[in-house]
């Protein structure tokens, strides 16, 4: 009798707790093909059910983030923390959201409670390095970059910031240094190709600048300007009409300062 009643007293609890999941999966499965209205509903079912669990106001966020629901992602994210202040996740979501807000000192609050709770997070600093540099502080920014890359140097996108940083900075060579690492890391990355020939067209590099200004528009043709700045550079070593031809290509393609490259250079 008594094993009747802890069945009984058992399976409630274990419904219950599926269902909580069930909702979960659903909304996850939903917010993976961009349904957003459906995720939301679905996470606001398993949040009703269990409204003192965590997850369903993360994976609510998330949604929220990815819809640029920001002000709503980050009371889900504020939820979620109250209900479990030792999360990682929850602090470098809410700080990306703050970043969609551009309020880039808050992201920056975040990003480093984030690091507080785990020093070796390199994720944590490539996103604070993002925000210091909205806010123009781009040695701080150098600085996270560096500590990011230090604790994994297999990630491409932080040589990518840390160059591009570097050119805001006027540091060309070291900019190309970053950009070089991150193409062995990533050869089918546009924008390291791109940055590069940026920064080797500033050094008077014409033929390495459309060089890599050419591989960036092989990986992705429907960007504009690798278009226009290869006809600049094109100009720069006399082919006119190879010049003109990409400034079309760039017009067509959205730049409208290709157009005004075309009434100055290309009409004579």
């Amino acid at each position: 009798m008594k094993i009747w009643l802890l069945l009984l007293i058992a399976l409630p609890l274990t419904g219950y707790s599926q269902t909580f999941e069930t909702f979960i999966d659903r909304g996850d499965s939903k917010l993976s093909v961009k349904d957003y209205t459906g995720a939301f509903k679905e996470y606001t079912n398993a949040i009703t059910l269990n409204p003192k669990n965590a997850k369903g106001y993360i994976q609510r966020g998330i949604a929220k983030n990815e819809s640029q629901d920001f002000k709503g992602a980050i009371e889900d994210f504020t939820k979620a923390i109250e209900l479990s202040p030792s999360c990682l996740g929850c602090y470098l979501d809410r700080g990306r959201a703050k970043n969609g807000l551009e309020d880039y000192h808050g992201a920056i609050g975040d990003f480093s409670k984030a690091i507080d709770l785990k020093p070796g997070e390199a994720f944590a600093y490539y996103v604070r390095a993002v925000s210091k540099r909205n806010l123009k502080n781009f040695t701080g920014s150098i600085q996270d970059l560096s500590k990011a890359i230090t604790l994994d140097q297999s990630v491409s996108d932080y040589y990518d910031e840390r160059g591009f940083t570097k050119s805001l900075l006027k540091d060309t060579r070291g900019a190309i240094q970053d950009f070089d690492k991150s193409i062995l890391l990533n050869p089918s990355g546009a924008f390291a190709y791109f940055q590069r020939g940026m920064e080797k067209y500033n050094l008077s590099d014409v033929k390495g600048a459309i060089k890599d200004f050419s591989k960036a528009i092989e990986i992705d043709p429907k960007d504009p300007m690798p278009y226009l700045h290869r006809g600049l550079s094109k100009l720069l070593a006399g082919d006119k009409f190879g010049g003109c031809m990409d400034f079309s290509v760039a017009g067509e393609l959205g730049a409208d300062e290709a157009y005004k490259m075309i009434n100055s250079y290309c009409q004579k």
